[in-house]
């Protein structure tokens, strides 16, 4: 009972960004997994020093040839230990204020550099479990 609540939070959490913005190849090959439970996502947005304002987040997402290399700390990271996928959300334009300079990637939970932290304990939260995640990636 409990699993089949969490298997719709999980679809709904990993899947919304692509979506809505997601370019057709991401929807392709995304989607129908988020659907029949295949791939978990996750979703990183809040941070230790400026919580969960996106338009203030430190964790950065640099260019580097066809790739991005993010760096950040996220914390209460749902679904983390089960995800497949994370939603990150990242600083691509340090020099743009605010919102207009902040994008969200999809990342693979098998690429290198990331790290899951100790689970969190919260009060009336017992699914999904929240983390918190370093990525060097």
């Amino acid at each position: 009972m409990i699993e089949s609540r969490c298997s719709g939070f999980s679809f709904k959490i990993g899947s919304a960004a692509i979506v809505f913005d997601g370019t057709d190849e991401q929807k392709q090959r995304y989607l129908p997994k988020y659907a029949t439970g295949e791939l978990i996502g996750s979703f990183c947005l809040t941070e230790p020093d400026v919580g969960s304002d996106a338009a203030s987040v430190k964790t950065s997402a640099a260019k580097e040839g066809n790739h991005y290399i993010l760096n950040g700390t996220k914390l209460f990271v749902t679904n983390a230990p089960r995800a497949g996928t994370f939603t990150v959300i990242a600083r691509t334009n340090p020099g743009e204020k605010k919102a207009k300079g902040v994008s969200a990637f999809i990342v693979d939970a098998d690429s290198p550099g990331i790290s899951l932290g100790a689970k969190n304990k919260k009060w009336g939260m017992r699914v999904p479990t929240p983390v918190t995640s370093f990525l060097t990636t």
